[in-house]
């Protein structure tokens, strides 16, 4: 494989994404579009910054098909055919379907040119994918040790400690940026409540869900749901804090710092600030 085998792909999923998270959020996604560039630039290594934009490309077009901002293909049954699909193509690099396979192969080269290996994140943020899928308009309820243990495989385990190894930091560093992980992940949720009950996917806990009388599928007509969010961005905001105290901790360089302080915490910290605004 040389490096340019599978870049025209690269490039063309690359756009078509990046154009429909633009059209779909500009306020969301446009600033991280922009990160990602920023980051091929300020960390002086190509190959770094390469990888970790074609690794969100390819974890975002399958993340967008779970969630149906992007279609289903045709040659799958339902979405848990697609995402047993991509594990397999994942582990085994055999039979690529299409042009987003084709971006993880280019993931796989610049993994190997730059000696980065994301094999276990990779399974980990699928399998947790894997979980959503099985829950797409069951309304299932989950328990709070349900829902953490799969925010902690996607956000912590998966994708944090990804993140670390691109930017050359001990991933083994990972549990210091677990308060900002579940910060973050309380933020996604918060966002994405409406659409995501819309779609039949509940990230209430059960436990929540018959402590604030939200019924089957947590739709309220007291202003229950109301209460329950402005809880969970207080909580949002303490986790920062914590993130805050725990940070200096970790020896982090000065490029992962700014990023953590203005691609995560800084988004979250006006987010849940807006969430509790409500109640002025």
């Amino acid at each position: 494989m040389n490096d340019t085998s599978h870049t025209d792909q690269f490039k063309q999923v690359q756009r078509e994404l990046f154009s429909r998270l633009i059209n779909r959020n500009s306020k969301k996604y446009k600033s991280f579009l922009w990160f990602l560039r920023f980051f091929k630039y300020a960390s002086m290594d190509a190959d770094r910054g390469n990888l970790l934009e074609a690794y969100y490309v390819f974890m975002r077009y399958v993340d967008d098909v779970i969630d149906g901002d992007a279609p289903l293909p045709a040659r799958y049954t339902s979405k848990v055919d697609f995402l047993a699909e991509k594990l397999r193509f994942t582990n085994t690099l055999n039979n690529p379907l299409d042009d987003a396979d084709q971006v993880f192969l280019y993931c796989q080269y610049l993994q190997q040119k730059t000696g980065i290996s994301l094999n276990d994140e990779t399974k980990d943020i699928l399998m947790a994918m894997y979980f959503d899928a099985k829950r797409v308009g069951t309304a299932t309820q989950a328990t709070q040790q349900e829902l953490d243990d799969h925010y902690f495989m996607l956000d912590i385990r998966g994708t944090i400690r990804a993140t670390l190894k691109v930017f050359g930091e001990d991933p083994d560093k990972v549990g210091f940026l677990v308060p900002l992980g579940r910060a973050t992940r309380i933020q996604y949720d918060l966002e994405d409540l409406s659409s995501d009950l819309q779609a039949g996917i509940i990230n209430i806990p059960s436990e929540d869900m018959i402590k604030y009388k939200l019924g089957d599928r947590a739709h309220s007509d007291n202003g229950n749901l109301d209460i329950w969010t402005m809880e969970k961005a207080r909580e949002g905001m303490m986790l920062l804090d914590e993130h805050r105290i725990q940070l200096p901790k970790a020896g982090f360089r000065l490029l992962t710092r700014a990023t953590l302080k203005w691609v995560y915490e800084y988004p979250a910290h006006k987010y849940f600030k807006s969430v509790l605004n409500k109640t002025d």
